[in-house]
């Protein structure tokens, strides 16, 4: 008798292209869950998905609003109930307005999320480590997500998404329903 695979709601802002492209590729990279994504610009509250583990993909820069990007997200994502789930933070961005702002936006979303009793997740490793050897891509994106007190912008790869995906699965402490 089989097992069903974990599921993993991506909540994700659609006026980003960084963050569409992100929920995409989580999507079509996490193979050990059934992912379902949510638009936060056209869901309500109602619309998100039932799910232990949550992934935010929101704007970690904008013009304009750089403390709060993710503001326009913001009405349904305050009235999620984050009670027993575990959240994880993540963005893309490009090396251009590559600065302290998207540090500030993450630290902000946060701070808000804690206040509203979200477990977040901070223990993803910094994939730093695996640059060593590998070869230069021509992505022009960059993985935004926080890891153990700091916040992390690191130039994207397939093969550095697949790290981060499998120790991601490792950070929500599941295993693959097989084995």
């Amino acid at each position: 008798m089989g097992q069903t695979l974990p599921h993993i709601a991506v909540l994700y802002d659609s006026s980003c292209r960084c963050s569409n492209t992100l929920a995409e590729a989580l999507d079509t990279s996490i193979h050990w869950a059934r992912v379902e994504l949510c638009n936060l610009l056209t869901a309500s509250v109602e619309d998100i998905p039932a799910s232990k583990h949550l992934i935010l993909a929101l704007p970690m820069h904008a013009f304009g609003n750089p403390e709060r990007p993710w503001e326009d997200a913001w009405p349904v994502l305050s009235e999620i109930s984050y009670r027993q789930r575990q959240v994880v933070l993540c963005g893309l961005g490009t090396e251009f307005c590559f600065d302290d702002d998207r540090l500030t936006a993450l630290e902000n979303l946060q701070r808000e999320l804690s206040s509203l009793g979200a477990s977040l997740i901070h223990q993803l490793p910094d994939v730093l480590s695996y640059y060593s050897g590998q070869p230069v891509t021509t992505d022009p994106y960059h993985l935004i997500y926080p890891q153990s007190g700091s916040i992390c912008q690191r130039k994207l790869s397939p093969d550095v998404m697949n790290l981060w995906i499998n120790d991601l699965k490792s950070s929500l402490q599941i295993t693959h329903p097989n084995g």
